[in-house]
């Protein structure tokens, strides 16, 4: 009777440990399941980091942890850390610099790339680590790898000895797998923006060098060119009244005289058209009223303008000369494409913003079709706004126009250049 009793027993606690142990292996599971999502969702390579340590403390026990990175001169920098049940971000100007030499057990971990399990480093020889902890007793290190390589650690720590098991690396290791994919990620989003920014600063002085160009040669058409005509204007009107009106040579000059009006009109809004003196001497307002007359008059299109706010001091030169293009693109996209007869341009300035909007009645677009290379011209318009920091909004259906506004700061995007 004893020894059935004791059987049932033996049997009930073997359940119940074959329970606790499917509900931990479940709740590890679901822990990783979340760490995978939480982690593949940043793109910030520190916010990896805490993640990494914040989803470890729900399956690992330890009372510290660290985050360690190899940096270009060899050196490892603690990019996180944790601390009763939140981890903290360092920055940049606080991360400890450390030599891994100097701790045989990290440079064991970075020249392995193999974790390491001490179960109490009080019997460890020559135990050294960046975060030496008297209260710490258990302490793992696992790697970090990006592209096959290892670029890091991070390392758990416990007050109590032998603390941390086989299991507890193999949920580690698995967690810094995740960890790694997720590092990879944010290392390519990191240089896809250093990139981007590297790119557009290249755009903004392409674009300062070509506004510079246009200015000299529009300066130089007017005044060299311009003046030249001028004078072969006025040289031909002193001929004129010299032979007087009888003869054919009189008809000849006259009909030169012609050619040189044409031509310096021609000239004039060439000049215009690189780079108009008013933007430079009068400013936006003025630049673009009397860009709507002459390109209203070129095109054949009926351009009502309105401008609001610009009483104040004048906008910044780069924000100025961006939004004249804008206009300039706006308008030449209106032409080529739209078959319209009106075009309504507004531009604002209010408080610390400046809007600018061309609509037309134009034959529109499907908006579903503005990454098709045929509209490079919108393409080129997002540029422009995204240049000054600002915002397009295109609206626009089959037969019904076109809207197109674009927003930016009033502030020079670049004022230190």
């Amino acid at each position: 009777m004893v020894l059935s009793v004791l059987s049932i027993a033996r049997d009930v606690t073997d359940l119940k440990l074959a329970y606790t142990a499917e509900n931990r292996a479940r709740y590890v599971d679901d822990v990783l399941r979340d760490a995978t999502v939480a982690l593949a969702g940043s793109l910030d390579r520190d916010m990896v980091f805490t993640t990494l340590l914040e989803f470890l403390w729900k399956v690992v026990p330890f009372d510290s942890a660290c985050v360690m990175l190899l940096e270009e001169n060899s050196r490892l920098s603690i990019r996180a850390l944790f601390g009763g049940t939140k981890a903290t971000r360092l920055p940049p100007e606080e991360r400890p610099s450390i030599d891994p030499s100097e701790h045989p057990v990290i440079e064991d971990i970075l020249s392995s790339g193999t974790p390491i399990l001490v179960s109490d480093v009080r019997r460890y020889p020559d135990w050294s680590v960046p975060l030496d902890n008297q209260a710490e007793a258990s302490w793992m290190g696992i790697p970090l790898r990006t592209r096959g390589e290892v670029a890091g650690l991070f390392s758990l720590a416990k007050s109590e000895p032998a603390v941390f098991t086989e299991e507890h690396r193999r949920v580690a290791e698995l967690m810094a797998a995740q960890a790694s994919v997720a590092i990879e990620n944010s290392i390519l989003f990191e240089q896809m923006q250093t990139t981007t920014r590297h790119m557009r600063s290249l755009s903004r002085r392409l674009v300062a060098v070509q506004e510079n160009e246009r200015r000299h040669i529009a300066r130089e058409l007017h005044d060299d060119a311009g003046q030249a005509l001028v004078s072969l204007r006025y040289g031909l009107r002193l001929l004129e009244k010299e032979i007087g009106e009888a003869g054919p040579a009189a008809g000849h000059v006259a009909e030169l005289r012609k050619r040189t009006d044409a031509v310096m009109d021609s000239l004039h809004r060439l000049a215009a058209d690189l780079r108009p003196a008013s933007l430079d001497h009068l400013g936006l307002d003025a630049a673009l009223r009397q860009y709507s007359l002459s390109a209203g008059q070129k095109f054949g299109l009926a351009i009502r303008f309105k401008a609001r706010g610009f009483d104040e001091q004048r906008l910044p030169t780069a924000v100025e000369t961006a939004l004249y293009r804008v206009v300039q693109e706006a308008v030449t996209n209106v032409v080529r494409h739209a078959r319209a007869t009106r075009v309504d341009l507004l531009v604002e300035r209010s408080g610390e913003r400046v809007m600018v909007m061309i609509e037309d009645d134009g034959v529109g677009f499907d908006q579903h079709k503005l990454q098709r290379p045929d509209h490079l011209g919108l393409l080129g318009l997002r540029e422009r706004a995204e240049a000054l920091n600002g915002t397009l909004t295109v609206e626009s259906s089959p037969g019904a126009g076109t809207t197109i506004v674009v927003e930016v700061s009033s502030a020079d995007p670049n004022p230190d250049r």
